[in-house]
């Protein structure tokens, strides 16, 4: 009980914070004033990992981080285990980052605002068209130099593998010209979803693989990346079991 109220209040303080602040990130963004923008974006980025990481005593073990060129703009790929996957994204990416959103948190008010100025996007897996949308403003994101993490299995599983990866949310790197940074994750679903969605103190592993450089690759391995990279995660994955 005493956990999930910490929750609770860690995600008060976060969303006092952009509504509070959502004006002036706006503003800067406008402005282009990228001093101030990555001020804000930085502080929500730590509010929200406090969400799940100052509820409850988490232990991360995370490896690969030597592996990320703070000067480079990366689309990270990860597999989606449960709730608290986009703060231990946030805790192991040691720069801020954008998210492939499912369309449900568009309607979240102040949140999908805040989202969306900060480079997020809102893919309706039912709706091809306003898709590609908001691929495209994912594209021009990554152009910008803020790096997104992309859950490509769609949805969380526990099935004890990652599945299949959708090929279209590859097309976030092809298109912008960004390096892949395959980020594996294990151990968050025990935090919530394996608690009976309460939560609770835990161990989560995370796993920073090289980064994918696609100007190294042939016409057939970009064919094929979303397999190639789904089959190198997936063999880490296993490896943590």
């Amino acid at each position: 009980m005493y956990k999930t109220l910490c929750y609770w209040m860690n995600f008060a303080k976060f969303y006092i914070y952009i509504s509070v602040n959502l004006k002036a990130f706006k503003k800067a963004k406008k402005n282009n004033d990228r001093e101030k923008f990555t001020k804000l974006f930085e502080r929500s980025y730590n509010l929200f990992a406090d969400v799940f990481c100052k509820s409850v005593n988490i232990d991360f073990d995370i490896t690969g981080q030597e592996k990320v060129d703070l000067d480079e703009t990366y689309l990270i790929v990860a597999n989606h285990l449960g709730l608290a996957d986009i703060a231990t994204v946030i805790k192991a990416f040691p720069k801020i980052t954008s998210f492939v959103s499912k369309i449900e948190l568009s309607n979240v008010m102040a949140f999908s605002e805040w989202m969306r100025v900060a480079g997020s996007i809102f893919i309706d897996r039912n709706d091809a068209r306003a898709s590609i949308i908001e691929l495209n403003k994912g594209i021009e994101e990554l152009k910008s130099g803020i790096s997104m993490c992309v859950f490509p299995e769609g949805k969380r599983n526990d099935t004890g593998q990652i599945e299949e990866f959708k090929k279209g949310s590859f097309k976030l790197a092809l298109k912008s010209g960004v390096k892949i940074l395959p980020m594996v994750l294990y151990g968050t679903r025990d935090v919530y979803e394996n608690n009976n969605n309460k939560i609770r103190d835990g161990k989560i592993k995370v796993r920073i693989l090289d980064p994918i450089d696609l100007k190294t690759l042939s016409s057939e391995e970009i064919k094929n990346l979303h397999v190639i990279v789904h089959d190198r995660m997936n063999e880490v994955y296993k490896q943590l079991k």
